[in-house]
């Protein structure tokens, strides 16, 4: 996923939570630039660093919204709630992996067709 469509998705979600034009995008633009970075690393971890990894850019995103909420002066969000999202997407993210390379050998995306 480029930089541009993120961008646009930030936007999308400023639009329908109602928050400061360019806060989700300004975050997912920054996360997605850091996980460009680092892709190839992490895709050859096992599944439980695999994790870890999803929880840490999670949280990564969540302290660009907070730290953009604190400066604005909108901070109105829980001090624990931030963690939530992260603690959940490291937990799902197993589970995530076995749906998609199961849909992925099951579709035979990535053979070479002979």
């Amino acid at each position: 996923m480029g930089l541009g469509i993120a961008w646009c998705l930030g936007l999308l979600l400023d639009v329908l939570y109602g928050t400061l034009l360019g806060t989700h995008a300004f975050a997912m633009v920054i996360t997605l630039y850091f996980l460009q970075k680092v892709y190839l690393q992490v895709r050859m971890f096992p599944i439980w660093q695999q994790s870890f990894c999803i929880a840490v850019l999670v949280l990564m995103y969540q302290s660009i919204l907070l730290l953009v909420h604190a400066v604005t002066g909108r901070f109105y969000v829980d001090q624990l709630a931030w963690l939530f999202p992260a603690l959940s997407s490291m937990l799902l993210w197993p589970f995530v992996v076995i749906i998609l390379s199961s849909t992925r050998r099951r579709l035979r995306v990535g053979d070479n067709f002979r």
